[in-house]
């Protein structure tokens, strides 16, 4: 979502103090005026407010929750909305009892070392070992211990090595490198890997890393580890592009964007070379129908204009894709033929706008929460559907909620002001009807788009942790490493694993990025497995 401008101060009401000695003078003009006793006591009322008020304020008495107390005024969180919040969460019902004892099973335990623990001393098939038994033992699912060790991010090995030197001749003999040892290379790509998930997935920011370490007795300056990620950047852009080109083809699009600051444009900005600091970062998840990826943008670009250039990679003669977004003006996609996709809007940002309607509006507000949360049920029911089952199941159980909603809203359009908060909730719906039931006569058509809202809680985790980047060249470098790390985690291909696997090949993968994808890079690790023993065995 792009950031909010700030309001002109023009439309803040005027600022009026009332003085003791006017409270005196207004009060006395009042009492001699000709209006009504009710009509002076309502605007001496008002006078001896504002005097009031000016004198908590200066004494610093006053808070926003003793005004709301004062004028009787209720705000988020109170009941009604607490009430809202469950029927807007509330999950389908089922008549199948909870399954688990909440506890993780041991097979989720994917990246563990696997230790085969055999019996010392009995083997399948072997003659039962208890007295007067004829039996033959036979192999069961074994048991399963898990132990987790701790450790911090870099562990490192000193290698003391040996000098000696003759006193006679003065010939130097050094003892042989163990093996593993490596006097040119000092950072492995393990460690690589897993200082840029720490970075750039897990927001901890280079310094901090560096005052970890140094506690640890592991000294890691953050400039080093700026280095140290900086070098493998060749091979990295390479596969971003590799998966920008990926999913320009995709079926469907999600975008959205938050914002982002760069001092390079910020310092561009305050010297007159630029119009607006503005930064943006857009994330763009796009749907396959075997696949997902996320693509990062961190630019001057709302994710409206950021579209584009992913655009330009879109081969010809492709089915027309969807676009989810919401409705703000800064995410409909620029410089695209309106013609060649299918524009969506998410639901979830028509809801929002009922659910923060304050008290007095609960017969239009729970009424809308109430069916699109009967639409939610059905979406949940379609999970393991076909794109075009699905869409059969919404165009069945769902086109009568979606047109009892509409009617509900008819009913209250003309009962509130348009400029009014419920008016403009309406309108939102009204206004944008066709773009928010799009799930209903497409089949890839999406209900919402929050799978977009959850990706960008990646860099606003980053953005909150380390605050700004200071080049546009650092946020593209960002950029590409979180939308390999976010879109490897969406494929349930594991991060770390995969990162490892793009630096330790870098070189291979400069020239072959497409083959480095998530979905197929173990593919790749396998045919170099293949070559290698094919080379072994001939040599």
């Amino acid at each position: 979502m792009a950031k909010k401008k700030t309001k002109n101060k023009k439309n803040n009401p005027e600022k009026v103090k009332v003085t003791d000695q006017q409270l005196i003078d207004f009060t006395q003009q009042l009492k001699d005026s000709d209006l009504s006793q009710e009509t002076q006591d309502f605007f001496s009322g008002l006078l001896k407010s504002n005097r009031w008020m000016i004198q908590q304020l200066e004494e610093g008495k006053l808070s926003i929750k003793r005004l709301q107390k004062i004028f009787g005024v209720n705000s988020e969180p109170n009941k009604k909305h607490q009430e809202r919040k469950d029927r807007a969460n509330k999950k389908p019902s089922s008549d199948e009892p909870k399954k688990g004892h909440g506890k993780t099973h041991s097979d989720e335990y994917t990246g563990a070392e696997k230790i085969e623990v055999n019996h010392s001393e009995l083997n399948a098939g072997d003659s039962c070992p208890v007295d007067e038994c004829t039996g033959k033992l036979y192999p069961i699912d074994p048991g399963v211990v898990i132990n987790i060790t701790g450790s911090p991010i870099a562990s490192a090995k000193k290698y003391i090595i040996e000098k000696l030197r003759c006193a006679l001749c003065g010939k130097l003999f050094v003892a042989e490198a163990p093996e593993g040892m490596d006097p040119q290379r000092k950072y492995d790509e393990k460690f690589a890997a897993m200082l840029m998930i720490n970075k750039y997935f897990m927001a901890v920011p280079f310094f901090r890393q560096d005052t970890l370490q140094d506690m640890l007795g592991i000294p890691l300056p953050a400039g080093t580890q700026w280095d140290i990620i900086k070098q493998y950047e060749p091979a990295l852009e390479a596969v971003y592009i590799a998966l920008l080109k990926d999913g320009a083809n995709a079926d469907g699009f999600h975008i959205d964007d938050t914002s982002a600051k760069i001092l390079e444009m910020i310092k561009e900005k305050n010297m007159g070379d630029r119009k607006s600091s503005s930064c943006f970062t857009t994330g763009i998840i796009t749907i396959h129908d075997d696949h997902k990826s996320t693509i990062y943008m961190t630019n001057d670009e709302t994710a409206g204009k950021t579209l584009a250039p992913l655009w330009a990679y879109r081969e010809k003669g492709l089915p027309k894709p969807f676009i989810m977004a919401d409705a703000l003006s800064a995410n409909i996609p620029n410089d695209i033929e309106e013609g060649l996709y299918l524009l969506c809007y998410c639901l979830v940002h028509a809801r929002r706008n009922f659910y923060a309607l304050g008290d007095g509006y609960d017969d239009l507000a729970d009424t809308v929460i109430d069916l699109i949360g009967e639409l939610y049920d059905n979406e949940a029911k379609t999970k393991g559907l076909s794109s075009d089952e699905r869409l059969a199941y919404h165009q069945k159980h769902s086109q009568s909620i979606m047109d009892k909603l509409k009617a509900h809203l008819e009913k209250y359009e003309t009962q509130f002001e348009p400029n009014s908060s419920a008016g403009k909730a309406i309108q939102y719906m009204m206004r944008r009807w066709t773009e928010l039931t799009r799930f209903l006569n497409h089949s890839k058509a999406p209900i919402d788009n929050n799978i977009c809202e959850r990706a960008l809680k990646l860099p606003i985790r980053n953005r909150k942790s380390s605050m700004f980047y200071k080049t546009l060249k650092s946020a593209r470098l960002a950029s590409y490493i979180q939308s390999l790390l976010y879109s490897s985690a969406q494929n349930n291909i594991n991060p770390f694993e995969y990162m490892q696997a793009i630096l330790t090949y870098s070189k291979i993968v400069t020239h072959s990025p497409e083959k480095w994808l998530p979905w197929n890079y173990k593919i790749s690790l396998q045919n170099l497995d293949d070559a290698s023993l094919r080379q072994d065995d001939s040599s």
